[in-house]
C-alpha cells in the first residue's frame, strides 16, 4: 500500500484524477482495499470478492493480543500462489507470509477499526511487521509499530514533528528512535527533537513506560533507510519533478 501522501502526489501532482489503492500479495492476490478519502493507512478487507479473499483471522504475537482486536493477520486465500523458489526451501520461511493449513500466515500486523474479526465489512489498519517487535533483556515487549506510530503523530504547536520514526534496540538493550522530521522542524537541533518525543510518549495512552525511546537519532541518509524517498523518486521520473518538490511536504 501507498502512503497518503503517495496518493496525493498521484491525484493532485501527476493528474490522476482516479486512483484506487488495493493491497495483497504475489501469493494470495488481493486482501484488501483503500477506504475512500482515508489518510491513516485504513482498508477494507476484500472478503468474498472475486480476486478477494475467502476468510480472514488474527492472532496474537508478541506484544499484540488478538482479543483486543490487533494481532497478525491470516487469510484464507482462494488461490495461492507459489514462488519457484519454495519448492527448494530457499524461501520456506516466506518474505511475505507462509501457508499454515488452510491459513496463509503475513507478516503484517494490523488493527481493527470498524466492524469485527472475520467479517465482511471490517475496516482494518496496518501497525506493524512481525519482524518488527522485539523483547527488551528484561523480557519486556516493545510495539514498535504502535510506538512509531504514536511518534508519527506527534503535534508541536499545531505542526506535525517527524515524518517517520523507526525503533530499534541498542546492543546494552536499550531502545534508540530514528527519526526523520518534518520540513517545519528540518533545522531543529537534535536535542529539540530528542525533548519533544520524549515529553510526548511519556503517559501516552498507547506506549508504555518501558517503552520511551532512551535515544533519539536524526536520520541523515534518506536515500538508503526510507523507502518513501525511492518511491517518490520513482513517481518523479514518471510524471515529472513537481513530484519532488520538498513543498509538498514528503521527504
Amino acid at each position: 500500500p501507498g502512503s497518503g501522501g503517495d496518493l496525493r502526489l498521484l491525484r493532485e501532482a501527476a493528474g490522476c484524477g482516479d486512483v484506487r489503492e488495493a493491497w495483497g500479495s504475489y501469493e494470495t492476490l488481493m486482501i484488501a482495499h483503500g477506504v475512500p478519502r482515508s489518510t491513516n493507512h485504513s482498508y477494507r478487507m476484500a472478503v468474498g470478492s472475486g480476486l478477494g479473499v475467502a476468510a480472514w483471522t488474527l492472532r496474537s504475537f508478541g506484544p499484540y493480543d488478538a482479543r483486543r482486536g490487533v494481532g497478525q493477520l491470516l487469510v484464507a486465500p482462494r488461490t495461492v500462489n507459489r514462488h519457484p523458489l519454495d519448492e527448494r526451501g530457499a524461501n520456506r520461511a516466506g518474505s511475505g507470509g507462509r501457508l499454515e493449513g488452510e491459513w496463509y500466515a503475513l507478516r503484517d500486523i494490523v488493527e481493527v477499526r470498524g466492524g469485527h474479526v472475520g467479517s465482511r465489512a471490517a475496516t482494518v489498519t496496518m501497525l506493524d511487521k512481525t519482524t518488527f517487535p522485539f523483547q527488551l533483556p528484561g523480557g519486556e515487549w516493545v510495539a514498535t509499530g504502535r510506538v512509531e506510530r504514536a511518534m508519527e503523530a506527534i503535534d508541536v504547536g499545531g505542526a506535525r514533528l517527524l515524518e517517520l520514526a523507526w525503533l530499534a534496540p541498542t546492543p546494552t538493550g536499550r531502545i534508540a528512535a530514528v527519526v526523520w522530521p518534518t520540513n517545519q522542524f528540518a533545522e531543529a537541533p537534535a536535542a529539540e527533537v530528542e525533548r519533544h518525543v520524549r515529553r510526548a510518549l511519556r503517559g501516552h495512552p498507547r506506549v508504555r513506560s518501558w517503552e520511551v525511546p532512551s535515544f533519539v537519532l536524526l536520520g541523515d541518509e534518506p536515500w538508503e533507510y526510507r523507502p518513501r524517498a525511492k518511491v517518490r523518486a520513482m513517481l518523479s521520473s514518471h510524471f515529472g519533478p513537481a513530484l519532488a518538490d520538498p513543498a509538498s511536504g514528503l521527504r
